[in-house]
């Protein structure tokens, strides 16, 4: 596992639920723009039937991380019940004055790898901002739209054709998203204690 000091740079992307079709097109993507914007990311994968000990680890890596991105698919009885095994463990294992914030010095955002007309894009990146919300993560969203502005530029989440493959306009909200989240997560390593409790 990489040692903290490695991981100021690093955005942990978490799978959630195995990888539907799409999630690891939808993570290449939006890995390209984090780094053009100077971030590298590293996956895992969790599912209802994770160890525990194996998610706590996550959450020690997440913590020491520079941001978390929550990944889904379709919106599954296991995909809802890996996010809460996620959250049990980080719960409980962050000392009760840390509870204020879990991930309290990250960003964090969520991903949908669904087509970008599927009313349940919106819902599964709401239901997983929700989670990183509870936890204290600094949300960074992609600003959604309610329709392609032109062939290009769409900023609709999901961004999935029928086949899995990204769309054209998909593929650019994307790397868009993960620059900006890269920039954020470069702003608040400039000053590493401004989110701390003490200075709240």
């Amino acid at each position: 596992m990489a040692q903290a000091s490695d991981m100021r740079s690093t955005i942990l992307a978490v799978v959630i639920g195995g990888w539907q079709p799409g999630v690891e097109n939808v993570l290449e993507r939006f890995s390209a723009g984090l780094s053009e914007g100077g971030a590298e990311m590293v996956t895992w994968v969790v599912q209802a039937t994770t160890d525990g000990a194996r998610i706590a680890e996550l959450v020690a890596l997440a913590k020491a991380s520079a941001g978390i991105v929550l990944a889904a698919g379709e919106p599954t009885e296991e995909v809802a019940a890996a996010l809460d095994e996620l959250h049990d463990v980080a719960v409980r294992t962050t000392p009760g004055w840390e509870l204020v914030g879990v991930f309290g010095q990250a960003v964090g955002t969520g991903l949908a790898a669904l087509p970008a007309n599927d009313p349940r894009a919106r819902q599964v990146i709401r239901r997983l901002n929700a989670r990183l919300y509870d936890w204290g993560a600094l949300i960074v969203p992609a600003g959604f739209g309610v329709s392609a502005v032109t062939p290009w530029y769409d900023n609709r989440p999901g961004a999935l054709r029928p086949d899995g493959a990204l769309t054209h306009g998909g593929s650019g909200s994307l790397e868009r998203h993960g620059r900006r989240l890269a920039r954020v997560a470069a702003l608040l390593h400039a000053e590493p204690r401004a989110l701390t409790p003490e200075r709240l």
